[in-house]
């Protein structure tokens, strides 16, 4: 079963699915070719990290980068210790004055953040009020350091200074 599904322009689109499953297509989906990748537990999102470098995220801790756009895919290094086995679930980008910026968002409330795949940093605490449950999905502005997660009952999590604090 696919879970998520990407497409950088037109024609080229990546999909990322049950048991490690990565696609991806360069005619718009009309055919899809099985991607290089060394997983085997689900992927539950995709996207572009920057120009051709596309990044895909699951269960088990599993966050993989190809920089061949999408053909090939390895495990990324670096990610803090403590959020290894997390579940992820959700991947945003945005773009600033050249640099881009890309969040993963994941259950128990975990959050990181990488410019580059290689630094990552974690952003998981919200602040001492805010008990957070599993955090499915995340929005950061196309061109600003604003960053929105939902999370429980109608409740938002905001910044604006690109993860660093919420309210």
């Amino acid at each position: 079963d696919l879970k998520s599904i990407y497409f950088r322009t037109a024609s080229i689109g990546y999909a990322v699915g049950s048991d490690g499953t990565i696609l991806y297509s360069t005619n718009g989906g009309t055919i899809w070719t099985a991607a290089t990748v060394d997983a085997d537990s689900d992927l539950t999102s995709v996207a572009l990290l920057s120009n051709l470098t596309v990044i895909a995220v699951g269960r088990d801790g599993q966050v993989y980068l190809s920089t061949d756009d999408g053909v090939t895919y390895s495990e990324a290094e670096d990610i803090p210790d403590d959020l290894l086995s997390t579940n992820w679930n959700a991947i945003s980008r945005t773009h600033i004055g050249g640099a881009y910026t890309t969040y993963i968002v994941g259950n128990s409330g975990a959050m990181i953040r990488t410019a580059d795949g290689t630094t990552w940093t974690d952003i998981s605490t919200l602040g001492p009020d805010l008990v957070i449950p599993n955090l499915l999905s995340v929005s950061a502005g196309s061109t600003s350091s604003t960053l929105w997660v939902p999370w429980g009952s109608n409740k938002f999590a905001y910044s604006t200074d690109s993860g660093d604090t919420f309210t």
